[in-house]
């Protein structure tokens, strides 16, 4: 239990990097702020994790791999992944901003950040996923916004759409069996 809350812990801490450090991924070339940034978020990631980790920023992608596993952060990218699960339906009601990656025991995970989503999204996804057999387990509407979870075979994605923002944010993550 406590190696499964420390994973949690190392993956949540991941996130919230990734997320303050989209800007900073975007650079062309390491200067030496960068060197020195990266020297001080592996010494966080190594304390969170309690083991090694390897961070780098390279040319729109900021990777860190640890003993738990790794992930990938790339603000650069511009389209659908190409290596998401089979059957995940493409998101088309808006640009890409960036993807994140990760791959932790097994366990492998994508996160797609939209921006200029078209109205109704949350509707059309869900029915584009219906389409696809996934079984939708819960979908919550908020006027043109809200969120679906869906599952088919070991794979669960939560699209969630805030329809003010006009973003959208899309998770897919395939689980071991056990």
């Amino acid at each position: 239990m406590k190696s499964s809350v420390r994973t949690f812990g190392f993956w949540i801490l991941t996130l919230l990097i990734a997320v303050g450090l989209f800007g900073l991924a975007s650079c062309k070339s390491k200067s030496s702020q960068d060197k020195v940034a990266e020297k001080a978020v592996e010494k966080m990631l190594e304390k969170a994790s309690g083991g090694k980790a390897d961070f780098d920023i390279q040319e729109g992608k900021v990777k860190i791999k640890t003993e738990e596993g790794e992930s990938e952060i790339s603000t650069g990218e511009q389209e659908w992944p190409k290596d998401l699960p089979e059957g995940v339906p493409q998101f088309t009601m808006g640009k890409i901003r960036g993807v994140t990656r990760s791959d932790a025991q097994g366990n492998k995970s994508w996160n797609v950040i939209l921006e200029e989503v078209e109205a109704g999204a949350v509707e059309k996804y869900t029915e584009a996923l219906k389409s696809k057999e996934w079984e939708i387990t819960q979908t919550m509407t908020m006027g043109e916004g809200g969120m679906t979870q869906a599952m088919k075979d070991n794979v669960v994605l939560i699209a969630m759409f805030d329809a003010k923002g006009k973003s959208a944010n899309i998770s897919v993550s395939t689980q071991t069996e056990e």
